[in-house]
């Protein structure tokens, strides 16, 4: 049985665009201690999962600027999960 990814999508995603192009992505925005010597820091590290033919119809690389619910970010690096159906996009608020 095939996923349906778009359904998947509908239910957790939020809306997104790249150029013009307007697509679902689904936002991870988890902490991560990072130290620094004797003292550490919190930072959040943002990544947006979509659909790998996502990247492919924009033609999304490093440095893209793209929106995540109305919120500018910038394509940092990419990493396909799985069996490649959806992609992790490292991405960094503007």
């Amino acid at each position: 049985m095939e996923e349906d990814l778009d359904a998947y999508l509908e239910d957790h995603g939020k809306p997104c665009n790249c150029g013009t192009v307007n697509f679902l992505g689904i936002l991870e925005q988890p902490d991560m201690e990072v130290g620094l010597g004797k003292h550490s820091t919190t930072s959040t590290m943002y990544a947006l999962t979509v659909k790998t033919s996502v990247i492919v119809a924009t033609g999304m690389k490093n440095g893209a600027v793209l929106t995540v619910d109305g919120v500018r970010y910038t394509a940092r690096d990419f990493q396909r999960l799985d069996d490649g159906a959806f992609t992790q996009v490292n991405i960094t608020q503007k």
